[in-house]
């Protein structure tokens, strides 16, 4: 099976992470940097986010799987569909890196299951209708700290704090 990593942009106060079917912010660090890792590998996101976002600008260079039990495949969009989580990564089993990019539903399945977590954590208060699931509970029992990169809104032009986190799995 495939190394699973959960690919997530975040307020740190409360886990917002859309609004409207949109993010609630505009980092395009973050951009580059989700772009950077995903590259060349596949990505897993549900339906929601499939329709919201990705579907009128598709990842280039990457294997898309959509989670939904009402979509069909469309092989003009470069997509695949699965039912299920389960049967997403059951598709992936010969491939090195899975990320798993939202919405909502697929990341609390997926921090069950990840071995990584690459999170961007934005300060301060969205508008959200939608939240990543509660994960601080598994830190240190579940998922360790190992990496930590800082963003200052006076260094990145883009007016705010950010801060690229990446947990790992501990191992039994």
């Amino acid at each position: 099976m495939p190394k699973v990593i959960v690919i997530a942009a975040l307020a740190s106060s409360d886990r917002a992470i859309g609004s409207h079917g949109k993010l609630p912010w505009s980092i395009p660090e973050d951009l580059k940097r989700f772009q950077r890792l995903t590259l060349h590998h596949t990505v897993i996101v549900g339906r929601k986010t499939w329709e919201f976002d990705l579907k009128k600008r598709p990842l280039k260079n990457r294997s898309m799987i959509v989670v939904s039990t009402s979509l069909n495949e469309d092989t003009t969009l470069g997509i695949d569909v699965a039912r299920s989580l389960e049967a997403a990564l059951e598709k992936c089993r010969d491939r090195d890196l899975v990320f798993i990019a939202g919405g909502a539903s697929l990341y609390a399945q997926g921090l069950t299951i990840a071995d990584q977590l690459e999170l961007t954590l934005v300060e301060g208060h969205y508008e959200a209708d939608v939240f990543f699931p509660p994960f601080q509970h598994l830190i240190g029992t579940v998922f360790k700290l190992v990496r930590v990169e800082p963003r200052l809104a006076a260094q990145n032009g883009d007016g705010l704090t950010y801060r690229f986190e990446t947990y790992e799995r501990v191992s039994d």
